[in-house]
């Protein structure tokens, strides 16, 4: 038979050792270029002060309907300046809200998990520019392992299982729970939620010093000196702060709704007792829900461990998880309503 004509990758074409080299030294030329491509240092937009307030007081107002309002004039001011770390990462912050508290409306089509993906893009884009922000680091790391997920990407999935794990070198007891969290979107029984309470338990131990204390009273007072706390980084993480004034109540509400989850019912009740003994508790917005917790333990395990169909609307957060729900965002950070 005679050979194929070289311009159809004959063996005249010279497709042997010596091709497969040239094609080896391009990939290596490549990878090169690109590390040596020095990164953008990041620039500030004059507009950022006034937009990063904006931006709080949507999210702290928990009006999750404004989410445009905010978004499109941070977004205008980001196409002006691609180089603004915060602009990036508040854009990061509305996509991610947007598609976590999905619970929130009347249809929830497939084009939800667009607002996923460009959760992850900016949050990239903010971390490219801030590669010692840690808070970038975890969320786009976190947001890169769901995307990966959702395109079934196995490559960058376990790119993105790296990045996670530097990420919480970085700053263990805020990505910790970043990522903890993240296990309720999988199925009840993998053991990643298993491991999600061991870090729950970590970030506590890290938080407090020591076990939790015996008594739901105890444990509350120490939970609440975190807020006061020496070291800036503890009190941010594990205290409630005035950009998260409620984040000892979301903690403490997932944890719970996370041992419900696995069946441990003694444990959630002593952490929603707890949760209700905190000193800011009375002051949270959703403080009536702990008590629906403590009512309904039993019935929350079959609640928790179904999740629920990506498009199902108005979710109520009393029937499932704080995860799947309309406060998977503002449980912890909206403020305190006017008196």
């Amino acid at each position: 038979m005679p050979k194929p004509p070289a311009q159809f990758g004959g063996a005249s074409a010279g497709w042997g050792v010596g091709g497969m080299m040239c094609l080896l030294c391009a990939s290596a030329c490549i990878t090169v270029a690109t590390a040596l491509t020095p990164s953008p240092e990041p620039v500030s937009h004059p507009q950022t002060p006034e937009l990063d307030q904006q931006f709080w007081k949507v999210l702290q107002s928990g009006d999750y309907e404004q989410i445009s309002s905010v978004e499109i004039p941070i977004k205008a001011a980001y196409l002006e300046q691609p180089r603004d770390p915060v602009l990036a990462a508040k854009l990061g912050f509305l996509h991610a809200w947007r598609v976590t508290e999905r619970a929130r409306l009347k249809e929830v089509g497939p084009d939800i998990t667009d607002d996923l993906s460009m959760a992850q893009r900016y949050f990239h884009a903010a971390h490219r520019l801030e590669p010692d922000n840690p808070i970038y680091h975890g969320f786009y790391a976190a947001y890169a392992l769901a995307d990966a997920t959702i395109h079934d990407d196995p490559k960058r999935l376990t790119q993105a299982g790296l990045e996670s794990r530097n990420a919480i070198r970085a700053w263990p007891e805020f990505n910790l729970f970043t990522f903890a969290y993240l296990t309720h979107a999988l199925p009840y029984d993998d053991q990643r939620n298993a491991d999600a309470v061991a870090d729950l338990d970590d970030i506590i131990h890290r938080c407090i010093g020591d076990a939790p204390p015996s008594s739901a009273s105890d444990f509350a007072q120490a939970l609440d000196r975190s807020t006061h706390a020496p070291d800036e980084r503890q009190r941010r993480a594990c205290g409630n702060t005035d950009k998260v004034p409620f984040n000892i109540q979301g903690f403490m509400l997932n944890l719970g709704d996370t041992l419900v989850r696995q069946g441990d019912l003694e444990r959630a009740q002593f952490v929603y007792e707890t949760l209700q003994q905190t000193a800011e508790h009375a002051a949270w917005p959703f403080h009536a829900i702990t008590e629906t917790r403590l009512q309904n333990l039993q019935v929350n395990v079959g609640r928790f461990q179904k999740n629920p169909p990506r498009g199902t609307p108005y979710i109520n957060p009393t029937d499932r998880a704080m995860f799947h729900s309309s406060i998977a965002c503002v449980g912890c950070h909206q403020a305190a309503e006017a008196p």
